[in-house]
């Protein structure tokens, strides 16, 4: 029996020292970004926000000691090394997990994928998303799209069906979608979510399946949001017993925001290419930008080599 360990600790690194200046002094900011730097010793320097009020009730709440004008101003600050845009345009322990166990050769060759997440969403809690024309696609389900990219690589097709509930109002978007991405070996990813499950029971999991085995787990955010719960993953491999691994009360709010940060902060004190790169990144919105169009035009559509 192979003793599989997954990788999702997130390491020291170097550049712990960096001054982080935050822009956007929302939701997301308070509970996720300010408190998981804070818990990881890291210094925050300034913030900006459009609501200057705002930002200054969470400079005095936070202790962050410079409060900008503007985007400009507080990039332009001293000690300012590193800017962090937290605005309108998210990897969890357990994906990181997942894509180290994958990477072992855990489950084999990867034949079969699935994030599947059925929920009731809180919309009114962003007027800003319920009014966006592209929703669902572009501020949900791009996470999973990401991860999947992450563990799997790239896709060569997509295809995609989106629709809407029918008593969802004046959310303007998308708030139903099933993706499927085709990869050059023959495996497949199906995303399916689902924002209107009013009356079931809400879940959301994710199971990567091989030849030699499966991992299945669930994504804790997704339930009771925004406090969640702690992810869950299990190791299925033929001829052995199920091994559950434990996330040591991690959540994804908000512990997962040191990840990219604490990982942007060591490639720049080592001089090497951040894992959340732009350049990468820009390969995820391909990937959202077809799925887009396989929707309005009902077909597949190939992945461009270059986004």
């Amino acid at each position: 029996m192979t003793a599989f360990e997954p990788e999702w600790r997130i390491p020291e690194g170097a550049g712990r020292d960096l001054g982080i200046g935050i822009i956007g002094a929302g939701g997301i900011v308070q509970y996720g970004h300010l408190p998981a730097y804070q818990a990881a010793g890291l210094r925050v320097v300034a913030i900006t926000d459009v609501d200057l009020d705002k930002a200054r009730d969470v400079a005095a709440r936070f202790g962050i000691p410079a409060v900008a004008a503007s985007a400009d101003e507080l990039a332009r600050l001293p000690g300012v090394d590193i800017v962090d845009i937290a605005v309108p345009p998210w990897e969890q322990p357990q994906v990181a997990a997942i894509r180290s166990l994958v990477r072992q050769g855990a489950v084999g060759q990867v034949s079969n994928s699935q994030v599947t997440v059925s929920v009731a969403t809180p919309w009114h809690l962003w007027p800003w998303l319920a009014a966006a024309p592209r929703l669902e696609i572009m501020y949900h389900s791009i996470h999973y799209e990401d991860s999947l990219r992450s563990i799997l690589g790239d896709p060569s097709w997509v295809t995609s069906v989106h629709g809407r509930y029918p008593s969802q109002g004046a959310v303007v978007g998308e708030t139903r979608t099933t993706t499927i991405l085709e990869y050059a070996d023959g495996s497949q990813a199906t995303v399916a979510v689902d924002h209107y499950d009013e009356h079931g029971t809400p879940y959301a999991e994710i199971r990567i399946r091989g030849t030699e085995g499966a991992l299945e787990g669930t994504i804790g955010l997704m339930y009771d949001y925004p406090d969640g719960r702690v992810d869950t993953l299990e190791l299925r491999r033929n001829g052995e017993p199920p091994r559950a691994f434990q996330f040591d009360n991690v959540r994804w709010i908000p512990d997962a925001f040191l990840g990219p940060m604490g990982d942007l902060m060591d490639a720049i004190a080592t001089g090497r290419e951040p894992v959340t790169s732009g350049r990468d990144n820009l390969r995820t919105l391909a990937v959202a930008f077809a799925i887009y169009q396989s929707a309005a035009e009902r077909r597949s559509i190939a992945i461009p080599e270059e986004p």
